[in-house]
């Protein structure tokens, strides 16, 4: 086999692979921690090690192309003291080496064929179910344009100390009206930015007069309000 056939090959064997191993369960496996929203339903084992995996090789990483995983549960107390003892180098999961049969693999599929169809099938089904939800709703087009609520006075026209935001987010969640009297330090918006709530609090006190409305986007350093004298 020549090495540009045997790319080939390799190629052909990643798409099927990709195309086909959605009929089974899966779980995301991140390289790093991080507050993602797929951590409150699944964790694992460190995928990323300075120091190497012992005898599964001194690289930083664990898992390599054409890896296959088993995913074994344990409760909590349990996962805590393995990954503790992944830290402390004394825990490696069990490995062994296998070779890739490409017969093997797409007579396996050909078997299988009935309850990967359908799978699709149902799959395809509930996107496109999905897709018409965010058509109805108008959420299919992101759009940075401000809401019809959105108060049309600029900051430039009124006189006060003004509340910038700290972040590129949006508006989810005003506290207080116009005119209502703040005070320093009190929270008055809260803000969403990449599934995380962000409170706005004053920086003064005073009357305030909202820029901006819910559900509306905003970039940082943008005027939110104004507080009055």
């Amino acid at each position: 086999m020549t090495a540009c056939n045997l790319c080939s090959w390799i190629a052909d064997v990643q798409y099927q692979l990709y195309q086909n191993v959605l009929h089974m369960e899966a779980m995301c496996i991140y390289g790093m921690e991080g507050p993602g929203g797929y951590q409150f339903v699944g964790r694992t084992i460190p995928v990323w090690r300075n120091q190497g995996f012992g005898d599964l090789g001194d690289e930083c990483w664990l898992l390599r192309n054409f890896d296959q995983i088993r995913y074994r549960e344990v409760d909590a107390k349990e996962l805590l003291e393995i990954r503790e003892a992944c830290a402390a180098d004394t825990y490696f999961r069990e490995a062994q080496t296998m070779q890739l049969e490409l017969a093997a693999y797409q007579e396996e599929i050909t078997n299988n064929a009935a309850q990967i169809d359908a799978f699709n099938e149902t799959r395809q089904q509930a996107f496109a179910d999905e897709l018409a939800q965010w058509k109805a709703s108008g959420s299919l087009t992101f759009s940075s344009a401000q809401s019809a609520n959105a108060p049309v006075v600029g900051s430039d026209e009124l006189s006060g100390e003004e509340i910038t935001c700290p972040i590129s987010a949006s508006v989810w969640k005003v506290l207080l009206a116009d005119n209502d009297v703040v005070e320093e330090g009190q929270e008055i918006a809260i803000l969403e930015s990449m599934k995380t709530e962000v409170p706005l609090v004053a920086t003064g006190t005073g009357p305030i007069t909202w820029l901006v409305a819910e559900g509306q986007t905003v970039s940082a350093g943008q005027t939110l309000a104004v507080l009055g004298p």
